[in-house]
């Protein structure tokens, strides 16, 4: 499989795109059998067909695999029934694929199993049912569930609210890189909810989601930079952070960024303003977005 294949399973079904038939070509010590190699060089064609948008020629080449047991095309198979790909929308049909998955160990298909529990999508809503699947793929390393678990403590979605465990999890899916658990998480430092109040905490976790392009954490991360809370007080980088946020598609932080660049501006020089300019322009062009052919 080419490494544009994978990346774009991976974008699709999350970051355990790679096969488990390939991962255990690469690890196996022992000679694989005939039906073995047939299996991977099947997986990794339907992986491809749906990754150039062939859906039917993917369900032709996954099903059979997953009616066979192999965990990744039953994940892939219970995707494509939920997106209605390869397969007529159906998900009941998607939580039944989500199951055998699941039941092997896929954190992916655990996560996305209580997910159609907690919405009632092909299955009975059962909001315990849910948080036990979306528990256990959290506790199997998923980035999506730990930041969901975080989520239903911090709101008493189906379990009583609890932040300190919320903020728990928000910690686990943060140290991951999920953008919206380090942004819960600084705003929890920020305000002291169930962690020490710590201004330096706040800019840290808002710094890492605001370079990931999360425009909350960006808008925040300029006013602490205005305040010089956390960090020192620099009207450059705070210019830099408030223009990422006010080019937001959310009219309320666009509006209030805005403002904010407005009473930045003016208390800065016309030195202070072209250094802000500049730095802004290297941050837009940093971030830009690499083109692959």
């Amino acid at each position: 499989m080419t490494g544009s294949t994978r990346d774009g399973f991976r974008s699709r079904f999350g970051p355990w795109g790679l096969p488990a038939a390939l991962l255990v070509l690469l690890s196996c010590p022992t000679l694989l059998s005939a039906t073995d190699l047939l299996s991977a060089t099947d997986l990794e064609t339907g992986l491809r067909a749906y990754h150039d948008g062939s859906y039917a020629a993917a369900a032709k080449s996954l099903l059979p695999l997953a009616k066979r047991g192999d965990q990744e095309a039953q994940f892939a198979v219970g995707v494509m029934y939920s997106q209605g790909r390869g397969f007529e929308l159906d998900n009941a049909q998607a939580a039944a694929w989500f199951l055998e998955a699941a039941k092997q160990g896929d954190p992916r298909a655990s996560y996305s199993l209580g997910l159609l529990y907690h919405w009632g999508q092909g299955v009975p809503s059962d909001p315990q049912t849910a948080l036990r699947w979306i528990r256990r793929a959290g506790i199997h390393g998923s980035a999506e569930a730990q930041y969901a678990l975080g989520v239903m403590y911090a709101k008493a979605q189906g379990v009583p609210q609890d932040l300190v465990e919320a903020s728990r999890w928000y910690f686990k899916a943060a140290n991951q890189g999920h953008s919206k658990a380090q942004y819960n998480l600084g705003l929890m430092y920020a305000k002291g909810r169930a962690v020490p109040k710590d201004d330096q905490a706040a800019a840290n976790w808002f710094r890492k989601a605001a370079e990931q392009g999360d425009p909350r954490a960006q808008y925040n991360l300029g006013v602490l930079f205005v305040n010089g809370r956390g960090v020192e007080r620099d009207y450059a980088q705070a210019y830099v952070w408030l223009s990422q946020a006010a080019l937001s598609d959310d009219p309320e932080i666009a509006s209030q960024s805005a403002e904010g660049l407005a009473v930045v501006l003016e208390a800065m020089s016309a030195l202070e303003k072209d250094t802000a300019q500049q730095l802004s322009a290297a941050y837009r062009h940093r971030s830009r977005p690499t083109s692959h052919d």
